[in-house]
Parts: C-alpha cells; sequence; structure tokens
C-alpha cells in the first residue's frame, strides 16, 4: 500500500513538473534573472518533454489507444512542423513550432496517462493547483501595476520604430483570454462533471473575471460574458432555449463567412466592431483579414508554414481569426486537421446522454467561438488541447458505460 502511495505521489509530482515547465508565464522575468528566465521560457517545452518520457516510462504498460487524442494532436503540430521546415524555412519558425509541439505533447500525452490510470481528478485537481498561484500572483501584480510589469518593445521590419506592449504576469492583455478561458473551463468540468465543488474554485472564478476586465481586452471581455451567459442559459432556461453544439459552430461558420470573406459584411462588421467596443475596422482586424484572404489564394494547399505571415503597418501579423490563422499557417490541410480534432471531440460529448457534460461544454464552445473569431487560439491557447482531450475522454467514457448498460439488460432480458 505504502509503494502504490509513493507511486502515485511521485506521479503527481512529474506531472507538476511538466505544467511548470510548459507554462512559465512571461512575468517571471520580473523575479529571476533575466537570463534564467529567458532560458527557461524558451527550453521548459523540452525539460518538460523529457519529463512526460520518464513519465511514460514509469508505467509498466502503455496501450496506444489511451493515447489516441495526443496522436490526433501530434499528427497536427508536426505537420505545422513540417511545413514550418520546408515553406517557411525561417529559423525562428521552426524554433517555434517545435516549442509548440513539445509543450503541447507533453500537456496532452500527461493528461491521457492519468485518464488511462481512471485519475483525471488528480491531473485537474495539480492543473488547477498550479494555476491558482499565477492566477492570484497575476491578480496582485495587477493591482500594483495596473500597466504592466514589462514593457517590450515590437519593432518594425526597418527596425526604425516600434510599438510599446506593456505585459503582465500573464502576458500582454490580449493573451489572458488564452491561458485563464482553459483554466475556467476545466474549473467547470472539475465542478460540474466529476463534482469536485469548493469554495476555492468560486474565488478562483471571481479573480478570473475580474482579472480579463481589468485587461481591457475587448475580445476577453466579451468571449467570457458569452461564457457565462451561455451557462446561465444551458442551466436555468434550458426548457425554453435548447443551444445546441451543432447549431453554434455552423453560426460561427455562417459569422467568418459572411464578416471575414465577404465583402457583402460591411453592415455585420459594423456590428461586430460595435460589440466588441473597437472601431469599424475591428483595430485593423479587417485590413489584416483582407492581406490574409489574398495571401491564402496564393498558397491555399500548404499555407506558408508560420503565422506571423502577414505584413501590415511595417510589422509581421497574425491573421487574428482562428480559420484565416489555420489557413495561413497550413492551408486546407490544417484547417482540415483541425477541424477533425474538433469533430470527434464534440462527437463524443454529443453522443453523451451525461446532461452535465453536455451543459458544461455549450459555454466552453460559445467562449472559445468568440476568442476565434478576432484572435487565434491555434498556437496561443496551450491549454485549449488538454481541454480537447479530456471532453473527448469524458464523454468516450460515458458512452462505455451506456453500452455496457445496455448489453447487462439485454442480458437479463
Amino acid at each position: 500500500m505504502e509503494h502504490k502511495i509513493n507511486k502515485s505521489m511521485i506521479e503527481k509530482i512529474l506531472l507538476f513538473l511538466i505544467l511548470f515547465f510548459v507554462m512559465i508565464p512571461k512575468g517571471i522575468k520580473f523575479f529571476w534573472d533575466e537570463s534564467l528566465a529567458s532560458f527557461l521560457l524558451s527550453f521548459g517545452c523540452i525539460i518538460s518533454f523529457i519529463i512526460t518520457i520518464i513519465l511514460l516510462i514509469s508505467s509498466k504498460k502503455i496501450k496506444i489507444l489511451d493515447y489516441k487524442m495526443s496522436i490526433i494532436i501530434f499528427i497536427f503540430r508536426f505537420t505545422l512542423l513540417i511545413f514550418a521546415i520546408f515553406i517557411s524555412g525561417q529559423r525562428s519558425d521552426i524554433s517555434e513550432q517545435i516549442k509548440y509541439l513539445l509543450a503541447i505533447t507533453s500537456l496532452t500525452v500527461s493528461c491521457e496517462f492519468f485518464i488511462s490510470k481512471n485519475r483525471l481528478s488528480d491531473y485537474v485537481k495539480v492543473i488547477i493547483l498550479l494555476y491558482s498561484f499565477y492566477i492570484i500572483i497575476n491578480f496582485v501584480l495587477m493591482l500594483i501595476f495596473p500597466d504592466g510589469i514589462i514593457i517590450s518593445k515590437n519593432y518594425t521590419i526597418n527596425q526604425l520604430a516600434y510599438n510599446e506592449i506593456q505585459n503582465h504576469f500573464l502576458g500582454f492583455r490580449n493573451e489572458f483570454v488564452f491561458q485563464l478561458l482553459p483554466i475556467l473551463s476545466i474549473i467547470f468540468i472539475n465542478r460540474g462533471v466529476l463534482n469536485k465543488k469548493s469554495k476555492i474554485s468560486i474565488i478562483l472564478q471571481l479573480i478570473i473575471i475580474i482579472s480579463i476586465f481589468m485587461s481591457r481586452s475587448s475580445t476577453a471581455i466579451m468571449a467570457i460574458v458569452v461564457f457565462y451567459l451561455s451557462e446561465f442559459v444551458v442551466k436555468y432556461l434550458n426548457k425554453k432555449i435548447k443551444i445546441k453544439i451543432s447549431y453554434i459552430i455552423i453560426l460561427y461558420i455562417l459569422l467568418v463567412l459572411i464578416v471575414v470573406f465577404f465583402d457583402g459584411g460591411e453592415i455585420f462588421r459594423v456590428g461586430i466592431s460595435e460589440i466588441f467596443n473597437k472601431n469599424a475596422s475591428l483595430t485593423g482586424r479587417t485590413e489584416i483579414w483582407d492581406l490574409a484572404k489574398e495571401m491564402i489564394l496564393k498558397s491555399p494547399i500548404y499555407g506558408y508554414g508560420n503565422d506571423d505571415a502577414i505584413i501590415f503597418l511595417g510589422s509581421y501579423w497574425y491573421a487574428h481569426n482562428g480559420i484565416l490563422d489555420l489557413l495561413i499557417q497550413g492551408g486546407i490541410i490544417a484547417l482540415a486537421m483541425y477541424i477533425y480534432i474538433c469533430r470527434i471531440t464534440l462527437n463524443s460529448v454529443s453522443k453523451s446522454k451525461n446532461s452535465s457534460l453536455y451543459a458544461v461544454t455549450v459555454p466552453i464552445v460559445m467562449g472559445f467561438s468568440v476568442i476565434m473569431f478576432t484572435e487565434s487560439c491555434v498556437n496561443f491557447s496551450l491549454l485549449l488541447y488538454v481541454v480537447f482531450v479530456i471532453l473527448y475522454h469524458l464523454g468516450s467514457n460515458e458512452n462505455k458505460k451506456e453500452e455496457n448498460n445496455e448489453n447487462r439488460e439485454s442480458i437479463k432480458k
């Protein structure tokens, strides 16, 4: 018994280290020596990947099917790396894609490792514990330094001009939602599906909401409002208002086609800009979208091998839309692969008869749909891939339980 307890604790410690080295906030430079912090931010994913291998080796039996989602996501990220090597060819793009590949693989494999041992609650507990620490530090520092703790300079291509970017502990204000919404999603899963309710989760939610409003990011604020509004509708008005995940996806695609792709969407663009509290160009996004569409037409199959491929106002920009970002990075191939990941995840949830799982998934899909409209989670939101894995397995496990119950009933008959 003691041996089992020790092994379980060691696995939790290894998981903590995996998450720590992958999810090191940019604001760590504020506390540590800058050269050491830069090293950890650059090579932490390698350390995390090595620890993930050690975690896998500690398991006596490894079943490939237990890591289905990790394999699918790995193939997707590896494809983007191949495009970066052979299409972009830029060393910075290649190193960035390697970093994403190792980091996301470490997160998803470690998640499925704990799921395979029926210890998802342990995984969720560790990830919430680590991020509780980050969220509280970020919140306190935002109160002390509302204009950011680190000022970084984003230079133009010719190096003659730059924009100053105010970074908080968790990064630039638009980056908040890429980290906080996945954590919020995991908290909701922990509370609504795993039935792990605590006062700490309520406090964390309040801190997350206040932090996002303090960030003054229109996209983040809109996403959090939609997240909680849809949760309220599903929880209290579900009998009157039926929300289906398929309808959300269809609505998102229609809005992207009308507002982003078609020139006839000017009226919608103005309306969307008012909703997001931005000017008519959505803070330059409409110009970036137009440039992105021109580039996509020149390389629709493979894209350009990197996300920051759009030249706008003398600097490199990414597409600021999920679909355009995928098409720029890896063309139709990357878009199709990402859609497949979303499809098998949501199909797993939809087939399940667990109303709690469905009720949690709807606000998650709604919130990320908002983000993917004016930003992109493909690279920046590493924990979103963990949410994919968790939702897929929760739905899959529920389906297996239902099948087993049906088989038992048929045997009795």
